[in-house]
């Protein structure tokens, strides 16, 4: 077994997104039985519900500095393409320039257009 060897190595996991995210879970579930003494995660968590309160101070610059851009950017790229399917649902163009953050775009307009009963 993993947990009774003689580490000579040690292992530390190191990821970017989802390869954080993965990192992170599986670490957290094998513990000392794989071997791995740290997880070091970069742009992953294990649990993003702290992540939307935007009034958490580890949470302003995300959603004062990056959230604002990366929203604009899906907006220009992923969303006005296919604008017309998304007013065919009723969302109005008003409805998405008013979205902001990232956040936003996932609660109000993925929510609105798949029609999802509750994503807040």
């Amino acid at each position: 077994e993993l947990n009774k060897m003689d580490y000579k190595t040690k292992i530390v996991l190191v990821g970017f997104s989802m390869g954080a995210i993965i990192g992170a879970n599986y670490t957290a579930k094998a513990r000392e039985s794989c071997g791995i003494v740290g997880n070091l995660s970069f742009s992953g968590t294990l649990c993003g519900q702290a992540m939307l309160d935007s009034t958490l101070p580890s949470n302003v610059h995300s959603h004062q500095v990056w959230q604002p851009a990366l929203a604009w950017g899906l907006k220009a790229t992923v969303i006005k393409p296919f604008l017309h399917l998304v007013l065919k649902r009723g969302i109005t163009t008003k409805d998405v320039e008013a979205i902001g953050s990232v956040n936003e775009l996932d609660s109000k307009l993925v929510c609105a257009y798949h029609k999802y009963a509750n994503c807040s």
